[in-house]
């Protein structure tokens, strides 16, 4: 394996993708050599001790998308800083996906943000701020732009923006109403 620093995170997250991915191929053939599939094959892995803990969520998941995983795994390698970012870089690609009336793409940025959203701290209201962007309208838009701002306040730790902000939000949703 190569050495790489640690600030390359676009070439981190690469490695950690292949990782992943080769991980996910070879379970798969293990799974076809043992003539398991679905939810079968799952519950083989969860006694051989490669499933997870409690809940079907997220096993049902992965076994529909096989990019959940390195989502999740990348996700959660993130500082909280560079998942903000990737945030900020997703809700562009909603924007530009319903502005293109791209529902495919709109679909899977919003699965990518639910799944990021998961990764983040509730107090950010996330899903509050996907509801808000998939409104694809100018009210939305700024009220997006209104939660975004709140989280990278929050994550620097600066409240009292964080509570004008809460305001501002109020108020453009009563005025939205």
């Amino acid at each position: 394996a190569a050495s790489m620093f640690s600030f390359d995170l676009m070439r981190m997250m690469e490695a950690i993708t292949e990782a992943v991915e080769a991980y996910a191929q070879l379970y798969s053939d293990y799974i076809d050599r043992l003539g398991l599939s679905g939810r079968a094959a799952v519950a083989a892995g969860a006694m051989a001790g490669g499933g997870g803990g409690g809940g079907g969520g997220v096993e049902g998941e992965a076994e529909n998308d096989p990019s959940y995983s390195v989502n999740e795994v990348l996700f959660s390698l993130m500082s909280e800083r560079d998942k903000l970012t990737e945030l900020s870089r997703l809700l562009g690609k909603l924007q530009f996906a319903q502005e293109g009336r791209d529902e495919n793409m709109a679909g899977e940025a919003a699965e990518e943000i639910n799944a990021l959203a998961r990764h983040l701290p509730t107090e950010f209201q996330v899903l509050n701020l996907l509801a808000a962007a998939r409104e694809a309208t100018a009210h939305g838009s700024r009220l997006a732009q209104l939660y975004l701002d709140r989280c990278f306040r929050l994550s620097d730790g600066d409240g009292d923006r964080a509570r004008e902000l809460d305001a501002a939000i109020a108020e453009l949703r009563d005025a939205g109403q």
